[in-house]
């Protein structure tokens, strides 16, 4: 509800569903035309012979389509164009969290993903975007679900799909937590969880803890995104006791006597 309301207040501001800007030389902004399309539709925003670029608008929003538009215009503004998304996904059991996306050709030719942010941030930050561009393509999703591995010392290892209410923490949970067989007194054991993420084709660590402050909260943890993964690992040592410090320490005298008696030794038969 309050990200509808963000953007519907937004979509009121302005005769003919847009955002505002003001301009020097005293033009009016408010020609609204559609065109049917398809898939979607064509929506021109601008000044009469003022200079345009082209965006393309896809997802859960109530007019997708190609939207044209003239100076002055943002992702939020855009956004209010476009409406508030569709009811259907938000109402879901579990709210999903939706997401805007952008996607902008590179130098390379190829087309890929430059920006990804929670919509109610965006809203609340609108600077947080990077301003629009002539073929841009903007992506309104909702996240039900994110593919997480978990691999190591875990009971149950393998791919979890896991809906928008559940954490790093509970994906690890879902796999039957760590193993952890009975240790005797003179075993000493710390668990490690390595999070690593895929960017731009190439995986990184992400977090590296032990499982105490994995799962007590003291790390802050990212959401989950698709492949992302978690590798559980057990270090085990062994503690020294009193009675093993006493040999070595006895076993050392040994060896240094002998290397005594032997310099000894040697210097009597000179």
């Amino acid at each position: 509800m309050r990200l509808a309301a963000a953007l519907a207040a937004l979509f009121c501001l302005v005769p003919g569903a847009l955002a505002q800007p003001e301009f020097p030389d005293g033009g009016v902004v408010g020609r609204f035309e559609q065109r049917t399309a398809s898939p979607g539709g064509y929506y021109l925003n601008a000044i009469e012979g003022e200079p345009t670029i082209r965006v393309n608008l896809v997802g859960v929003v109530a007019r997708p389509g190609l939207y044209e538009l003239g100076r002055g215009f943002d992702l939020v503004a855009l956004l209010a164009m476009s409406g508030a998304p569709t009811d259907a996904p938000i109402n879901q059991p579990g709210n999903p969290d939706v997401y805007v996306k952008m996607f902008r050709v590179g130098e390379s030719g190829r087309r890929s993903e430059i920006f990804s942010e929670v919509i109610d941030d965006v809203l609340a930050s609108p600077s947080v975007a990077p301003g629009l561009r002539e073929g841009d393509i903007v992506e309104v999703v909702t996240r039900p679900s994110a593919s997480v591995y978990v691999w190591g010392a875990v009971r149950q290892p393998g791919l979890f799909e896991i809906g928008p209410e559940v954490d790093l923490r509970a994906a690890l949970a879902l796999a039957g937590g760590p193993v952890l067989a009975p240790l005797d007194t003179r075993i000493e054991r710390t668990v490690f969880v390595r999070v690593y993420r895929t960017t731009g084709g190439t995986e990184g660590l992400l977090i590296e803890t032990t499982l105490d402050e994995f799962v007590s909260g003291a790390v802050a943890l990212p959401e989950p995104r698709d492949g992302d993964t978690i590798l559980v690992e057990t270090l085990q040592r062994t503690k020294l006791s009193f009675r093993d410090i006493v040999s070595g320490v006895g076993a050392a005298a040994a060896v240094a006597t002998a290397i005594i008696l032997g310099i000894d030794r040697l210097g009597g038969s000179n």
